[in-house]
Order: C-alpha cells, then structure tokens, then sequence
C-alpha cells in the first residue's frame, strides 16, 4: 500500500470528522479503488448510510465484499448484516454466518453476538445451543450488551445450559447498567423474585421501570400485573 493511498484515506476520516461527507467520500474513492480495505470499508458505509452520496445498498455491498475479502473484521460483520437483511445482494443467511463467523473468529464482539443468535434460532445453520452459549459469551465478555442480555435469559431459563440464578443475575447486571431494556427487564424480575440475588421489591420495580420507559412491552406488562 503506497504512502500516497494512505494519505488519501486519512484525508477522508479528516474530512468525514469535520462532517464534511462530500470531500470525505472523493478521498475514500480514490484509496479504495487502490485496494486500501478501510477505505473500502468507510466507503461502504457511506453509500449504506447515504453520507455524501445518494443511499445504494448495491455499492455498499460490494466495497464491503472488497474488504472483507481483504480480512476486515469490520467490512465480514456488515457484509454479514447485508446478507442477513438482503440489502444490496440476494438474502443469504449461509453467506450471512460465514461472514458473520470470519469475523468473529477475528474477535469482533458484535459478529460473536450475530453469530451466538443465529445459532440460537437457528437460521443459516442448524440450532446448535452450545455453540449459542460459546459465541455469547465470547461477545459477552467483551461488554456486548445483547450478549450479555441473551445469555442472562439463557442462565435464567436454563436454555443451553444448567439453570443458575446467580449467573443471570450478575449476566443481566452488566447488560442493565448498560442501558440494556431487555436486561434491565431480567435484573428487575430477578431482585423482585429473589432469584441470584436478596430480595428487594423497590429495586425490582425501579429497574421494570427503567426497562419499561425505553418502551419494553414485557416489562410494562408486568408492572400492571404487580398493580392488581
């Protein structure tokens, strides 16, 4: 990769920082079509996300499919999600987890959680829980909070695993303090049953309310329940 190509693509993050998407988006051109992956990747998400340029799913996945292809964890988890949604290709939930799965073999938390949760529900590949558990708790351990959500439900409910309160519990926390509505939900059933953790009717509340005001529907219902 030449010094000049490098430059051009530094000039597009400047450009894109400074919220300046039409320069940004010239420079990106001009290093991604010198094969430079993050460009290719930056590119992508501006045609995805229609900054700079009008919006084309088409032209988002294939500079994304460019730098996948080049090992950008970043560029495998969107094409991922393109696959998935069928936006600019052809749905493909087996081209979605193989991609999904490349990057997550690379660590990226957010393609762990996709790939922990087609597994669960079995799309794309056949419903393997063990695996379910094994991705979730790679993301969840690094602070993904639909991980660490999802693997609370699963300690909670015993769903691939042995049921342990305690786990969903301290799972479900994480998640909570992280703005998580689905976890705030568990956290909350948790404190007002007593189950992982003492007791405590007010705590239980609060945190169905807090899940309850991001619109959480399970929550709301069982806040009218305890209102009867």
């Amino acid at each position: 990769m030449s010094s000049q190509t490098q430059e051009w693509f530094e000039q597009g993050v400047k450009a894109a920082e400074s919220e300046n998407y039409r320069e940004a988006v010239q420079w990106f051109k001009k290093a991604a079509e010198q094969g430079h992956a993050e460009a290719q990747l930056h590119l992508s998400r501006c045609y995805y996300n229609g900054k700079g340029l009008p919006p084309d799913d088409e032209k988002a996945a294939y500079w994304a499919q460019k730098a996948a292809e080049q090992g950008d964890a970043d560029a495998q988890c969107l094409l991922g999600a393109l696959y998935e949604g069928g936006e600019g290709v052809r749905k493909d939930l087996k081209k979605a987890i193989y991609w999904y799965n490349e990057a997550a073999e690379q660590g990226l938390a957010a393609a762990q959680y996709r790939v922990g949760l087609l597994y669960e529900e079995g799309e794309g590949v056949r419903k393997d829980m063990k695996k379910a558990i094994y991705w979730y708790n790679e993301a969840a351990e690094q602070g993904d909070t639909d991980a660490q959500g999802n693997l609370g439900f699963c300690y909670y409910n015993g769903i691939g695993v042995m049921q342990d309160y305690a786990q969903a519990y301290y799972w479900f926390e994480k998640a909570a303090a992280q703005g998580n509505d689905c976890a705030q939900r568990g956290l909350g059933v948790c404190y007002y049953n007593g189950q992982g953790v003492v007791q405590d009717h007010a705590k239980g509340i609060y945190w169905l309310k807090k899940a309850a005001a991001q619109g959480d529907a399970d929550a709301i219902r069982i806040l009218n329940q305890l209102k009867r």
